[in-house]
């Protein structure tokens, strides 16, 4: 799968285990690797089967929402141009996804 980031920050947070493990926990911040290592290995959003994946709209717009511990998620949207590609009126068909972009790293609710 292609896995895109909000911006350059997001990008640094997630490479770089040192500065993830002082604001998220090392439990949080191995868990983001094995997640990162995840989405890159898989064709399509189909395809990931661990962290507990899940939707959720905001703002009309669809989130996918990964576990990383028991504190944070990490947060990803499709990162297509046309939501036609996977968006079939209220069905979403992950299968379609090959392509995410990461946007946060939340604290869970």
């Amino acid at each position: 799968m292609i896995v895109a980031f909000r911006d350059i920050e997001m990008r640094d947070l997630c490479e770089d285990q040192e500065r993830s493990i002082l604001i998220y926990g090392k439990g949080a911040t191995n868990q983001l690797q094995n997640r990162l290592s995840d989405l890159f290995a898989a064709e399509n959003l189909l395809d990931v089967l661990v962290g507990n994946l899940r939707e959720i709209r905001i703002e009309n717009e669809i989130h996918f929402l990964l576990d990383l511990d028991d504190n944070y998620v990490l947060d990803l949207i499709p990162n297509h141009i046309d939501k036609g590609e996977y968006e079939k009126g209220d069905i979403i068909e992950r299968a379609s996804i090959k392509r995410v972009k990461i946007v946060a790293i939340n604290k869970k609710i």
